[in-house]
C-alpha cells in the first residue's frame, strides 16, 4: 500500500459541508491578511537587496516569482518604493494562477484549497484534504472546533505515538476507501479561498515594515545555521563571509 495523506482531517460526524463552507471565508480572513503582508515584506526584502539597478531586481524578481510575472507591466526603477513594487507584483503573481497552470513559489503562494469527501457507507463522515502552502491557513483550519487531523503514511514504524498499530493501519484502510485511487476532486467537493478581497493597496505599510524585518531575522538565522553546517568549508564557507557580500555589492 502507498497511501500518504499528511494533509488529511475529520471533520465532526454529522457535519454539514454545506453549511460548513458557508463559514470557512470568515475563519481564514486575518490568516489571509498575515500571508499578503508576509508575502509582500518577503518581496520588499529581495527588492531592497538586489539594490537600485534595474538589471539586478529584475533578476531577483523574476527568480522569486518562477518568471510568472510580466514584468513589461511594472516598473522597477529605483525612483519607486519598493513596496509599491512588492505590492504590483504579489497581484501580478496570484493573477497568473487565475488565467493559467503556473509554476508555484512557495513564499508568494497565497492559494488556499480544500477538498471535502464523505465515507461511501456513511455520509455523516466527512474527511477533507487542505492544500496551501500558508503556515497561517493551517493554524487557522485546526483551530476550528471538530476539526481534527486524520494524517496517514504508509511507514508502520511512524504511526502517532498515541495510536496503537491496529488504529493506524486502519487510517490507511479509510483513505483507501476514501480516495478509491482516484484524485480527490473526483470523489469529493471542493472550497477555495478568495485571495483577493481586499485590495493590496490597503495593507498598512507598518505591516510590511514587521513583515521585513522578520524576513531580515530569518535570513540571519539561516545564514548562522549555514556557517554550523558548512563552516569555512572551500566551496560554500566564502559565501556567508561578510567581507564577500560587501564586494559583491561594490560590483554591482
Amino acid at each position: 500500500m502507498s497511501t500518504v495523506i499528511s494533509n488529511g482531517y475529520r471533520l465532526a460526524p454529522g457535519t454539514s459541508v454545506t453549511a460548513f463552507a458557508r463559514t470557512l471565508e470568515s475563519v481564514f480572513e486575518e490568516a489571509r491578511h498575515k500571508a499578503i503582508v508576509t508575502a509582500v515584506g518577503d518581496l520588499v526584502f529581495q527588492i531592497d537587496g538586489a539594490g537600485e539597478s534595474e538589471k539586478n531586481r529584475l533578476s531577483t524578481l523574476k527568480f522569486a516569482t518562477n518568471n510568472q510575472v510580466d514584468f513589461g507591466r511594472i516598473s522597477v526603477r529605483p525612483s519607486r518604493s519598493t513596496v509599491s513594487i512588492a505590492r504590483d507584483v504579489l497581484f501580478e503573481y496570484q493573477d497568473s494562477f487565475r488565467k493559467r497552470f503556473a509554476t508555484r513559489s512557495p513564499s508568494l503562494d497565497l492559494t488556499l484549497s480544500i477538498t471535502f469527501i464523505s465515507e461511501p457507507s456513511n455520509p455523516d463522515e466527512i474527511y477533507a484534504l487542505v492544500y496551501t502552502e500558508v503556515d497561517e491557513y493551517i493554524k487557522a483550519w485546526e483551530s476550528i472546533e471538530g476539526v481534527s487531523e486524520y494524517f496517514y503514511w504508509n511507514n508502520s514504524d511512524s504511526q502517532l505515538e498515541r495510536m496503537t498499530r491496529k488504529e493506524w493501519k486502519s487510517r490507511g484502510k479509510k483513505w483507501e476507501v476514501l480516495t478509491a485511487n482516484k484524485a480527490p476532486s473526483r470523489n469529493g467537493v471542493s472550497w477555495e479561498l478568495d485571495t483577493f478581497p481586499i485590495a493590496i493597496e490597503e495593507i498598512d505599510d507598518a505591516e510590511i515594515v514587521t513583515a521585513v524585518a522578520d524576513a531580515e531575522l530569518k535570513r540571519a538565522a539561516a545564514i548562522e545555521w549555514a556557517k554550523r553546517v558548512f563552516g569555512d568549508s572551500p566551496e560554500w564557507g566564502h559565501i556567508f563571509n561578510e567581507d564577500s557580500v560587501d564586494k559583491d555589492k561594490e560590483e554591482e
